[in-house]
């Protein structure tokens, strides 16, 4: 009986293979629709100390990060200007997604979100955070 030989690069693959943990849940992204830069509907004032400057807050998110520039109630005491690790979990029946955010190496409490379009045409893509003891905050899609 002749025996079968496997490639060394093949088997080298399938033992990388075998010993990783595919466990579910085990890769966290964030939602494709939320992907993009965002602009808060409202100014406020920025930096918090100076009532006499409004800003409008923005975020940018990517694949598996945020980045947090601006005004963003919902967000106080995060570091801005630099990409934090971010993921995002959907909710189910009619209650808000979460969005989790990495800052200072801690896996901070969760933020929740919903998704939505505007009325009218054309519909614009919009991103309300909520709860968290701060007013809903509401940012709208800037296509680039």
């Amino acid at each position: 009986m002749a025996s079968k030989k496997v490639p060394a690069g093949i088997a080298a693959l399938l033992l990388l293979l075998a010993s990783c943990d595919y466990a579910p849940g085990a890769f966290k992204w964030v939602d494709y629709d939320l992907r993009g830069r965002w602009e808060c509907t409202e100014e406020a004032p920025w930096p918090e100390s100076q009532w006499w400057k409004k800003e409008k807050g923005t975020l940018v998110l990517d694949y598996d990060t945020i980045t947090i520039t601006g005004p963003v109630a919902h967000l106080r005491g995060f570091t801005r200007d630099i990409p934090l690790e971010a993921y995002t979990e959907e909710g189910e029946d009619g209650e808000p997604g979460l969005l989790y955010i990495r800052d200072r190496g801690v896996l901070q409490s969760p933020v929740g979100y919903r998704y939505w379009l505007s009325g009218g045409y054309p519909k614009v893509k919009m991103l309300t955070l909520t709860g968290g003891g701060a007013v809903d905050e509401t940012f709208k899609r800037i296509e680039e």
